[in-house]
């Protein structure tokens, strides 16, 4: 009886094991663009509070989060993504760019500019000083301030 239980069982906690990515915690002294390199579609990054260099995520859906405080990534590019990369709790202190991405900030800041080419973002809480390019679409929702320095006014 216990052999017909588990073997009904296993496939089914198996399968819901495989559906979801890996999570993996990344440390500032760690190279980020090599944890994305190695990172799977559907893998979960998580960063400690600290300052990571650039990462271009090419190909994958990848999820960002912070472990603690508000880390820093300096520059962040998504490229044909397809289905949602999610960034929450994360600090971009430079531009973001997405090209033939999709993408969801949640609880966000962007120092620089956003520029999304046949790209869709959606900012949730998220705030943005640089200017905003956008060829794909935008979907805002309450508590997101997008301000455009060259016409001095908020979008």
């Amino acid at each position: 009886m216990k052999a017909l239980l588990l073997f009904l069982v296993l496939p089914f906690v198996l399968g819901i094991a495989l559906a979801h990515g890996a999570v993996i915690v990344v440390d500032p002294s760690q190279d980020l663009q090599s944890v994305v390199n190695s990172a799977n579609s559907g893998d979960e990054l998580v960063l400690a509070d600290g300052i990571y260099n650039e990462a271009v995520i090419n190909n994958k859906n990848l999820n960002i989060r912070n472990l603690s405080g508000t880390p820093q990534i300096t520059s962040l590019r998504v490229s044909n993504s397809s289905a949602i990369c999610e960034i929450k709790n994360v600090r971009i202190t430079t531009d973001l760019n997405a090209t033939a991405g999709m993408m969801r900030m949640l609880n966000c800041q962007i120092s620089g500019s956003i520029n999304a080419t046949t790209s869709s973002i959606e900012l949730i809480k998220t705030t943005v000083t640089g200017n905003a390019n956008f060829g794909g679409g935008i979907r805002t929702e309450a508590g997101v301030r997008i301000y455009d320095y060259a016409r001095e006014s908020l979008r």
